[in-house]
């Protein structure tokens, strides 16, 4: 699988009681169970983005507002299914803490992209 402008998904790849997707394409196969994600381009289709808006389902969790999906599922398991997420708060911040470095490496803040790549900034 990759991320793609495409479907990723094989036949016959959802073939377990439960299917879960972490941090990736929304699919709308009946068998997905479980599915997290919080990327802009999660829909592939405007249909997809239309089903999952009509039918989420009561384990389909989308939030763009979330930097980190580790960080949307920990909030979920914690809100909906009351979750103790306290013996994994170091790991949370952590994988949440990695994640918003990577997005400001790749999105710097304007005054340092309009510098000449010379610059040690």
């Amino acid at each position: 699988m990759t991320h793609r402008a495409a479907q990723p998904w094989e036949a016959g790849l959802f073939d377990g009681d439960e299917n879960v997707i972490v941090d990736f394409k929304f699919s709308n196969s009946p068998k997905v169970t479980w599915w997290f994600d919080h990327h802009q381009s999660a829909f592939l289709t405007p249909a997809d983005a239309e089903q999952f808006r009509k039918q989420p389902g009561p384990h389909m969790f989308y939030e763009p507002d979330y930097k980190s999906c580790t960080k949307l599922i920990a909030t979920i398991a914690k809100e909906k299914f009351g979750f103790d997420t306290q013996p994994l708060a170091d790991l949370i911040h952590w994988a949440t803490s990695s994640t918003e470095r990577n997005i400001r490496r790749r999105n710097p803040p304007s005054s340092l992209r309009s510098r000449p790549r010379s610059s040690p900034w």
